[in-house]
């Protein structure tokens, strides 16, 4: 049988001979039992019923004609006295070089997304475990009347984009107890702080696979997609779930500071029973919010 790559090749190959031939090809390839009519019908039943690439271009039906028109059409030189034979091998020579180039270019392309993933990843991590302590630290600082919490890294202003957006809903079973929504940088900074200070929750991110993703989008946007569970200010009880997309574009201005465009933030008060994990689709998970 074929490969996917040997067909394309024998494909470009066996177009160049006339109809009647083609047509006559497939017959022989099929033991006259495939009649064909046309020239999509006989290069399926050659390609389908021929056992490699040398029996196949050893038949009558393909030349030394054409093989060479073959070749000169492609641009590749070749010795002008050589036999069928030769320049079966000739042909199938090129086209094993072409498969190894081509092969090892998918290799070079596989392994740089593996890199890109895995880079993504870590950006991934680095940017949950950013955040929420730095959130976590606004819970803080307002239990504490900002006392003695100074030194604390919280979420600033300058984090976000200026026309940053961000909506938050709060549901209790099927419930919607809130939905708030606020836009600019100032403002979504402001709802983050009423949040903390209205249900003085503390978030817990699952950095594990499951629990944390990113994903590179179209003109430079990376999401960041995370869930885990609430906890009381006390850190005694867990009290729900929550689950968080963050789009982060990059400051052009800085060499590795990325900024907060826009965030959708799902809390949810309920029995916690197993380590929380996102869906396996990212649409499903920005449907939840």
């Amino acid at each position: 049988m074929l490969t996917e790559f040997e067909k394309k090749c024998v494909s470009d190959l066996l177009k160049t001979l006339e109809l009647d031939d083609l047509i006559e090809l497939a017959k022989t390839c099929t033991s006259g039992v495939i009649q064909t009519t046309n020239v999509d019908d006989s290069l399926d039943a050659i390609l389908l019923h021929s056992k490699d690439l040398r029996s196949l271009l050893m038949r009558k039906k393909i030349t030394k004609n054409v093989l060479f028109k073959y070749l000169h059409s492609n641009n590749i030189s070749f010795p002008g006295n050589s036999e069928k034979t030769s320049l079966v091998e000739f042909v199938i020579n090129i086209w094993n070089k072409a498969y190894t180039a081509v092969d090892h270019q998918n290799s070079k392309e596989k392994k740089t997304q593996i890199a890109q993933d895995d880079s993504l990843e870590r950006m991934a991590i680095t940017f949950v475990e950013w955040i929420y302590n730095r959130i976590n630290a606004i819970v803080l600082q307002n239990l504490n009347d900002q006392n003695n919490v100074n030194n604390l890294e919280i979420l600033k202003e300058e984090d976000f984009w200026c026309d940053a957006k961000m909506c938050i809903k709060l549901t209790q079973g099927s419930t919607v107890i809130a939905d708030y929504s606020s836009e600019g940088s100032k403002e979504c900074l402001a709802l983050i702080r009423y949040i903390c200070k209205e249900y003085s929750v503390f978030f817990s991110p699952n950095l594990r696979e499951e629990g944390t993703r990113g994903v590179s989008e179209p003109h430079g946007v990376v999401l960041v997609m995370n869930c885990g569970t609430l906890h009381s200010a006390n850190g005694h009880h867990c009290v729900g779930l929550y689950e968080q997309i963050f789009g982060l574009i990059k400051d052009p201005l800085s060499e590795s500071n990325w900024k907060i465009k826009g965030s959708k933030l799902a809390l949810r008060s309920q029995e916690v029973t197993s380590n929380p994990a996102l869906p396996q689709e990212n649409h499903l998970f920005l449907s939840c919010v």
